[in-house]
């Protein structure tokens, strides 16, 4: 389904995103955007169930989202959510570098001629249940015998073939995983087994995780393992009580230790740490103390983002816990907290939308 939204051609004349050009993100259906995330632009270009990833990066609908970046309309992007669009982060011509030089007369241009980025989402296998994503651990059972194994083998083939068959010398970055836990998936764990490092010189793996499982479960990233370049850990709290209610199922001790453990690998590998928390009602008064948290554990960066309904829980409950919406009755309170942790001006905490 094609969903459209305003032109933008006048506030943002000028201004280019590189991710429609660069940028392949696929859900667990199968279904592939252009960016890394599809409350941003949420139109799907197509499904590698049905046709291989350079067909779909090369078809009518994708050329149309890539022309409507080079006439500045953006109208297949949502304003309200996408983090460059409201953070002021698009880059003028001046920006994008002697790659881009001629942008303006790529509206027919294959995206998979310059793919530098892959988002997989692949499997919401999780070792969490965190209440605004999901209402049960979502977990593969070997024991429930032949049938799901045989599932998750063709999940594992269909990736293999349709992403990481061919060699790609402009691959930059994997992004695992989007929609799950990568160290509780067999789905994606089994990926990086087979995918061939040596189709893919230039490329790293960013690991989007809770952290509860890098510890026991790194050598499990294989012949990845020295490729990591970037570790995104989302936590949401920095005390027992607030942590364990918001990540549930997850243990405080377990992640501490694990960041512990982290911390030092982290700077003997040279590996990008991220620590991230989704603002709502529990956390907002956390802010800065879990700024303070990350950077004790050797955060590059620290970011923030307003939770998302996914349409998990019940809209009055969600309304409830998105406390910067304008709607909620605490909203000027909780503005006012994140304006005065805004206001003290550190460069590497990062509000993502």
């Amino acid at each position: 389904m094609v969903i459209k939204f305003p032109d933008k051609s006048k506030a943002l004349k000028g201004l280019y995103c590189l991710a429609p050009f660069e940028t392949a993100m696929i859900d667990e259906w199968g279904k592939v955007y252009v960016c890394g995330c599809d409350a941003w632009l949420p139109t799907p270009v197509g499904n590698i169930n049905d046709e291989p990833i350079d067909v779909i990066l090369n078809n009518a609908l994708s050329k149309q989202i890539r022309s409507s970046i080079i006439d500045h309309s953006y109208t297949f992007c949502n304003e309200k959510s996408c983090k460059l669009i409201k953070n002021n982060e698009l880059l003028s011509k001046s920006q994008l570098g002697k790659e881009y030089a001629d942008i303006d007369n790529w509206k027919h241009k294959t995206s998979s001629d310059s793919l530098k980025r892959i988002f997989l989402a692949g499997d919401r296998t999780c070792n969490l249940s965190c209440p605004s994503c999901r209402t049960h651990v979502i977990k593969y059972h070997p024991s429930v015998g032949r049938d799901q194994t045989s599932k998750r083998d063709q999940l594992v083939d269909r990736f293999i073939k349709n992403l990481f068959s061919s060699p790609n010398s402009k691959l930059e970055e994997i992004v695992m995983s989007t929609s799950g836990e990568l160290f509780a998936s067999e789905v994606l764990l089994q990926v990086l087994e087979q995918a061939n490092l040596e189709n893919f010189p230039r490329c790293k793996l960013h690991i989007q995780t809770n952290g509860l499982l890098m510890k026991d479960r790194w050598d499990r990233l294989g012949q990845w393992k020295d490729r990591v370049g970037t570790v995104n850990l989302t936590a949401d709290a920095c005390d027992k009580e607030v942590y364990e209610k918001l990540r549930r199922g997850g243990r405080y001790d377990v992640l501490l230790e694990n960041l512990q453990w982290f911390k030092e690998k982290k700077t003997n590998d040279n590996i990008n740490f991220i620590m991230k928390m989704v603002v709502q009602r529990d956390n907002i008064h956390q802010i800065e103390d879990f700024y303070e948290f990350g950077k004790r554990y050797g955060a590059n960066e620290v970011h923030y983002c307003r939770i998302t309904d996914w349409k998990v829980m019940a809209p009055e409950t969600f309304a409830n816990v998105d406390i910067l919406s304008d709607r909620h009755p605490d909203f000027e309170k909780a503005n006012g907290i994140l304006d005065a942790f805004k206001s003290k001006g550190y460069q590497d905490a990062k509000f993502i939308g």
